[in-house]
């Protein structure tokens, strides 16, 4: 279960940070160089990094 946590932990985090980066890895190679991530693909990315965040918090409130 600590394994589990630690994988949202870092998964929400790169999310909500940042989130051009994880567009640049999935979809950078085949949008081109001088692509850029759609707005709402941004605010997509950083909401699923906050629920990440949330389901990890609620993993350790309920014991890990």
């Amino acid at each position: 279960m600590f394994l589990f946590f630690l994988i949202l932990v870092a998964i929400g985090a790169v999310n909500v940070l940042a989130p051009q980066f994880v567009w640049r890895i999935r979809y950078g190679k085949l949008a081109g160089e001088n692509s850029e991530p759609n707005p709402s693909f941004l605010t997509l990315s950083r909401l699923a990094g906050m629920m990440a965040l949330v389901g990890a918090t609620l993993i350790l409130t309920n014991g890990l």
